[in-house]
């Protein structure tokens, strides 16, 4: 049996076929009309019947009645019931005229159309076709029991036994085709195993002579890969010796320098190569450290080349893991400013910086054509592990960092001043002029008191800032003492110099002032300045003369300076 998609379009176009039928009968009916209304063989209200059944057939097939198998069905019972009451009187009085005639055949259709939809190797679909088969002598006895007919018992008794009749032969008929239809689809199964065995024996045959073909192809070339795998077993040898070598570098190295340095050297024995570095760029000041490169090129093509790499659009494509910039054959017309260099080959990788602003690009530059052929993977392992341990220094240096500064004022901390000193002063052999200032802030507590804590943080932080300002321009240290003290130490001044940038410091800090919240708070300093040799030989009691010559300060008027002087009296 068909698959149910297939009855339904078949069906479709049985009924859309109807259409035919029912302009005949049109025609017929109109012509009997016209010629005589009163011909006994004409039956009106049949065909008018059987006329309205064709039309809905005809409209229902342009619906989607006909997408659902089940409907189908529910559609053709009723045309075959609605067609068997308009012959149901033919047991009384025969088939008396064309009209007649013309329904039975209709009957007949929808019964065949019906039984064409049915897969009849199934007994509900037989019971229900011979059922509607016998459907036109079923409603003559119940319009015989409604009207009341004479005989009713043997009329009732006549029709019940054509009716019983009819459902066996149709069974019977049903059954046949059931069976013929069950031996059809066997006949279509078995034919199809055939055709699929012979497919899959042409297949497979076809499959062993590709096989044999590749069999020949594969022994030709076996000896060329086999060679090909050895030189790449070489590659990958020489690949894991160059990972080994740079992963002790990156291992050891705490210092990016160092490790740049190192991983340079590696690079320019493994590959043939005039650059190998890391080159940084600072976003805000557009300050570049170029580790050497600017021996390679002018001064235009190296702007030129610092427009490429170093542009966002480059860093930004370029920082991720799997995202390692490889030229093997450099087009000149591309990139122009390797052309006076003679340089073919490039590998580049952008890294982040220690912050935001700034942002690095490893750069290996080799004058031989297809130097990294092959190397992609190789690359993308180096450079991701190279961006660990460059992260790892930076997460280094910023921990070295925050153990030596104050989280507060962000001056370095009284315990890096003690280190700083005794490695620069007391256990240098060497040392030159040098002077300290101690510097602490008036009245801070009354700040405190006065305008809470918050605000004589910002006072601290303020007073920081500026002599932070003040050292770095001028070579000098600064660091936080604690609470609201702090020492500057300026290297290679004597006491004259030191004094003039002191002073300058102090009214700076007076003039400024200190602002937060609507707040306005004029604040000054007290400072007390020594020096090694012009004041003291003694350099581990330094810092506690200016500690007394700055008390000194605060004791008589504050907001000025004192000079620590040799013989002990302070000015």
């Amino acid at each position: 049996m068909q698959n149910k998609e297939q009855i339904l379009e078949i069906q479709k176009n049985f009924s859309r076929q109807h259409l035919v039928i029912f302009i005949g009968i049109l025609i017929f009916i109109s012509i009997n009309l016209i010629m005589n209304n009163r011909i006994r063989g004409l039956n009106y209200v049949p065909c008018a019947v059987i006329t309205a059944v064709l039309l809905a057939d005809v409209l229902i097939s342009y619906m989607s009645f006909f997408h659902s198998y089940v409907m189908l069905l529910i559609i053709r019972a009723a045309e075959i019931v609605i067609s068997g009451l308009c012959i149901s009187n033919i047991g009384a009085e025969g088939a008396v005229g064309i009209t007649d005639i013309i329904i039975m055949l209709i009957y007949v259709m929808f019964i065949v159309e019906y039984a064409y939809a049915c897969d009849f190797t199934i007994l509900f679909y037989k019971m229900i076709s011979s059922f509607l088969g016998a459907s036109p002598f079923i409603t003559e006895i119940f319009i015989g029991l409604i009207q009341k007919y004479e005989n009713i018992s043997v009329y009732v008794m006549s029709y019940m036994l054509l009716s019983i009749f009819l459902f066996f032969i149709l069974m019977t008929l049903f059954s046949i085709i059931g069976y013929v239809q069950g031996k059809t689809e066997q006949i279509i199964f078995a034919k199809d195993r055939l055709i699929d065995r012979a497919k899959d024996n042409y297949e497979r045959i076809d499959d062993n002579q590709k096989n044999l073909v590749l069999l020949n192809e594969q022994l030709g070339v076996k000896k060329f890969e086999l060679e090909e795998a050895n030189r790449k077993i070489n590659t990958a040898n020489e690949d894991a010796k160059l990972q080994n070598s740079l992963l002790k570098v990156l291992i050891s190295s705490m210092d990016a320098e160092e490790l740049n340095r190192e991983a340079g050297k590696i690079f320019c024995d493994n590959f043939d190569l005039c650059y190998a570095g890391i080159i940084y760029i600072d976003k805000d000041t557009k300050n570049i450290v170029s580790n050497g490169i600017e021996s390679i090129f002018t001064e235009t093509e190296l702007d030129d080349f610092y427009g490429f790499f170093l542009s966002d659009a480059f860093i930004f494509e370029h920082k991720h893991l799997e995202s390692c910039f490889i030229q093997n054959n450099i087009s000149y017309d591309e990139f122009p400013f390797f052309e006076n260099t003679g340089i073919h080959a490039v590998v580049a990788k952008a890294f982040s910086g220690r912050n935001e602003n700034i942002s690095g690009v490893y750069i290996l530059l080799s004058r031989k054509i297809n130097t990294f052929e092959s190397k992609d993977k190789l690359f993308e392992n180096i450079f991701a592990q190279m961006e660990v341990a460059i992260q790892n220094i930076y997460l280094y240096d910023k921990v070295q960092e925050m153990s030596i500064r104050d989280g507060l004022s962000g001056l370095y901390n009284r315990r890096y001043m003690n280190l700083y000193f005794n490695r620069e002063f007391i256990n240098n052999k060497n040392v030159s002029d040098f002077s300290v200032a101690m510097i602490d802030i008036d009245h801070f507590k009354s700040i405190n008191d006065n305008f809470g804590h918050l605000f004589g943080d910002h006072a601290i932080k303020t007073v920081a800032a500026i002599i932070r300002e003040f050292t770095t321009a001028n070579d000098g240290m600064a660091f936080r003492y604690g609470g609201e003290e702090f020492v500057v130490i300026f290297k290679n001044k004597n006491i004259t110099e030191s004094s003039e940038i002191i002073e300058k410091l102090r009214n700076h800090v007076k003039n400024t002032g200190i602002s937060s919240d609507n707040i306005n708070v004029s604040v000054t300093i007290s400072i007390g300045l020594s020096s090694y040799p012009d004041i003291t030989k003694d350099i581990s009691g330094i810092i506690d003369r200016a500690d007394k010559a700055m008390y000194y300060s605060k004791q008589h008027g504050r907001d000025r300076l004192t000079i620590d002087i040799k013989d002990g009296e302070l000015s």
